[in-house]
């Protein structure tokens, strides 16, 4: 499942933004509908997103990617899926930089793209 930026609109009229896994942007839109909030723009996560400065971390602090390295480390010891193990990543990350880092790797994966790459 591709991951998805959105922008939502909070019933008290606050702006909530984040990252939402869904099959297609009208998935995501239904999805966002049915947690309460109303969707402003949803867009797919660019396959070849990159921070400025041309490295996918980079912008992430180090103790971020080592926490986040360790997690992925011991859920694909317990024998899960890498698509699965990155998806509980994405939904555990608190990070937005990060959580929108770990959905694109997790896109360029479903993608047919090597994880080492």
């Amino acid at each position: 499942m591709p991951g998805f930026k959105y922008e939502a609109l909070e019933r008290s009229g606050a702006v909530r933004r984040g990252v939402i896994d869904a099959d297609t942007p009208g998935h995501a839109r239904q999805k966002l509908r049915e947690s309460g909030v109303t969707p402003v723009a949803v867009s797919e996560i660019a396959a070849g997103e990159r921070a400025a400065g041309g490295g996918w971390f980079s912008g992430v602090p180090a103790g971020q990617l080592a926490l986040v390295t360790r997690q992925f480390a011991s859920l694909i010891s317990a024998r899960l899926p890498i698509e699965r193990a990155l998806a509980g990543l994405v939904e555990q990350i608190e990070s937005k930089r990060l959580k929108t880092v770990m959905a694109g790797v997790r896109g360029e994966g479903l993608g047919g793209r090597e994880l080492s790459s």
